[in-house]
């Protein structure tokens, strides 16, 4: 981190970045370029202020019940890093954070799928086997079987 925050490579960064910022402006117009800072300074103030609430929730959640996922937070803070990157003007702050974000959301999706494939400890699994049938008196025939007790057939 200092060695790119010496004044050589963060002389070049800036160079790099008024460069990708005129060659913006004279490709799409100035109206072109003030609509790409607007809309990724608004978009990085909303990732900003809706990590911020989540977080706030998740941390209420945590003294009422003293339960916090600590998974969230590298999320959540990729989130904050990604929505500052886009406030900054610039090309390349816009395609780091884009890029932080993504990375952010990828990784958050992928516990969440983990999560959601591997059966909760205690959980029953129900084995059985069917058999599909094409027989037309099967499906005009109604449900004859036991109901249990207390419930009602449907019509």
């Amino acid at each position: 981190m200092r060695l790119f925050l010496s004044g050589r490579y963060l002389k070049w960064f800036v160079i790099v970045e008024l460069l990708g910022l005129m060659i913006l402006g004279v490709m799409t117009g100035f109206l072109g370029f003030i609509a790409e800072m607007a809309l990724s300074a608004v978009l990085g103030y909303c990732l900003i202020r809706r990590s911020g609430e989540t977080l706030r929730a998740s941390q209420q959640q945590f003294s009422q019940l003293n339960q916090l996922d600590p998974r969230a937070l590298p999320r959540h803070m990729a989130m904050v890093v990604g929505g500052f990157l886009m406030i900054l003007p610039g090309l390349l702050t816009d395609a780091a954070g884009v890029l932080i974000v993504l990375i952010g959301y990828s990784a958050s999706l992928k516990q969440s799928t983990n999560r959601r494939t591997q059966p909760n400890e205690g959980s029953a699994i129900i084995e059985g086997e069917f058999e599909s049938s094409s027989d037309p008196e099967t499906y005009a025939q109604p449900n004859t079987g036991q109901l249990p007790p207390g419930s009602k057939p449907k019509h």
